[in-house]
């Protein structure tokens, strides 16, 4: 469950802006253990999931997921006053902050920046984080799931029941989320590979906003889409020509997040289609997600423009 809250403004609301008369805030849940408990068949145990109550700071979006950018507002100069209204669960409210919201660079000027700041390749680099080991995630059902459907998945066993995969069914809800952190040992430029699957639905995107320290790092990771396919498949984060992105990182510590929209896209000629509560039940998005592994290619040469 998820706080939810509605927003006044002036006395507008709420034929002029009907979004915001329900916009939720996500919990933070965490695994109560780091090491999985098993019975006596050797079957690895669900952990259980708790709360891990810290201090967010979140945009406002539309709860049903019609609108993916952050909801705005526009005020004419001077004064006014926003009411904050409770419709379900407890929250503490620590600010309200009004601002222009910067819009992401597409891949091309962001990577431009990157390389005209001095972001060069890295080598020998590799980070690899087993999905099922998420730090956070924003509802109490995304726990570890168990899959025995290949041996490509790690861990794999054909006899016993090990917690290897996270998402799938659990992951079908628009807002949710899942962060994984990791640690990089050197500045410079990083491609991004998922062993994923997305066998649920066909002839359409399945999409994820992927945000790198709490920021979308360029516009294609609002909502980058994961095509059909039936078995389980290393998936570079790549532009639509095949072309894999490249992601600079500082040494130490960040966060990946991939946050659950409802962005679908036909892999026809047909344009983008508006998602709708209907289009949702027949056309559920879920994503399976066994290992990330975060590295580049070892290749001779400096960095240059893509």
């Amino acid at each position: 469950m998820q706080y939810k809250r509605c927003r006044q403004n002036r006395g507008m609301f709420p034929g002029a802006y009907k979004q915001l008369s329900e916009v939720e805030f996500s919990r933070v849940w965490v695994n109560s253990v780091s090491e999985w408990a098993s019975d006596n068949q050797g079957n690895d145990l669900k952990p259980t999931q708790v709360e891990a109550p810290e201090w967010v700071e979140s945009q406002l979006y539309d709860a049903e997921g019609y609108v993916v950018e952050p909801l705005s507002l526009y005020l004419t100069a001077g004064k006014h006053t926003i009411t904050v209204v409770s419709q379900r669960e407890p929250m503490v409210l620590g600010a309200i902050t009004l601002k222009n919201e910067k819009t992401p660079l597409d891949y091309q000027e962001q990577y431009q920046q990157w390389f005209g700041d001095g972001g060069k390749d890295t080598s020998g680099q590799l980070v690899e984080i087993q999905a099922e080991y998420a730090e956070k995630k924003s509802s109490s059902m995304l726990y570890p799931t168990q899959d025995q459907s290949s041996p490509a998945i790690v861990p794999y066993s054909a006899r016993a029941l090990k917690n290897n995969t996270i998402g799938g069914n659990s992951w079908s809800h628009t807002g949710q989320w899942i962060e994984w952190g990791f640690d990089v040992e050197q500045d410079g430029f990083y491609n991004i590979a998922l062993h994923a699957k997305q066998n649920f639905v066909k002839g359409i995107y399945v999409s994820r906003k992927i945000l790198l320290d709490g920021q979308v790092p360029f516009s294609e990771m609002s909502h980058y889409g994961f095509t059909y396919n039936s078995d389980w498949e290393m998936i570079k984060l790549s532009d639509e020509a095949g072309e894999p992105y490249r992601f600079y990182l500082t040494a130490g510590h960040h966060t990946l997040r991939m946050h659950r929209d409802s962005r679908l896209r036909y892999l026809s000629d047909r344009p983008p289609v508006r998602h709708s509560r209907r289009a949702e039940r027949l056309c559920p998005e879920d994503l399976q997600l066994c290992a990330g592994r975060f590295r580049h290619p070892e290749r001779p040469g400096s960095a240059a423009p893509v």
